[in-house]
């Protein structure tokens, strides 16, 4: 039997790396896509014996070429996780407001874009069936004043998850799960210590697994 594909966005490091591992310990054949952590892909890549994929999600074009990449060389997708965020502050986006765009293309434009290709090669085929992942963010609920932009892109984000879900249900099955913070990736800094942060790494990916278990077949 083949093995089943999944492509992780943004998986080099971080909750998209420990996503792709628990994936490829579970019998996936990972595609881990970077945009400038090429290093970081490369040493995952090696170690779960997957796949790199470049791509600036901050430009369609390029986003656009993903899926029938992975298509192409595949064969076959069954999850996509789009993972891949930017965290920009609202101080930092007053400074360059260009930052703004770039950040709503890649945390709302770019995973919208990747559903809407996803969704049209499975439906093409009623044998099809997948799994869409949307990472979101807990702090859409609690709030995050700093980072007010960011927050609204997760909120609109989880409507396009839902809205997905129906449009796409039921042979692709569309969620959104809502980590807490791991890293500060602007910072680089760690926000808990290594045992909270294995522990909630973990925890996302248990979620995954979870959402992943086979479709229940129709009597």
């Amino acid at each position: 039997m083949a093995r089943k594909v999944a492509l992780v966005t943004g998986s080099s490091k971080r909750i998209g790396a420990a996503i792709a591992t628990r994936l490829s310990e579970q019998g996936y054949t990972v595609w881990i896509h970077f945009n400038r952590s090429k290093d970081e892909a490369l040493a995952l890549m090696l170690k779960l014996e997957g796949h790199i994929v470049q791509a600036d999600l901050s430009d369609a074009s390029e986003a656009s070429l993903l899926i029938p990449h992975i298509l192409k060389s595949s064969g076959r997708l069954d999850v996509l996780v789009n993972n891949a965020a930017s965290f920009y502050s609202d101080e930092e986006i007053e400074e360059d407001p260009e930052l703004d765009d770039i950040q709503r293309k890649i945390n709302l434009e770019s995973p919208t874009q990747l559903m809407e290709q996803y969704g049209e090669w499975v439906l093409q085929d009623d044998t099809r069936h997948g799994h869409i992942i949307n990472l979101l963010d807990q702090a859409t609920e609690t709030g995050n004043p700093t980072h007010t932009a960011y927050i609204e892109l997760k909120k609109e984000l989880a409507t396009a998850t839902y809205d997905k879900s129906i449009e796409l249900g039921p042979q692709l099955k569309v969620i959104g799960i809502s980590p807490g913070h791991v890293l500060d990736p602007v910072a680089g800094q760690q926000l808990m210590t290594a045992i909270d942060v294995e522990a909630n790494l973990k925890e996302i990916t248990d979620q995954v697994l979870e959402i992943l278990k086979p479709f229940k077949s129709k009597k």
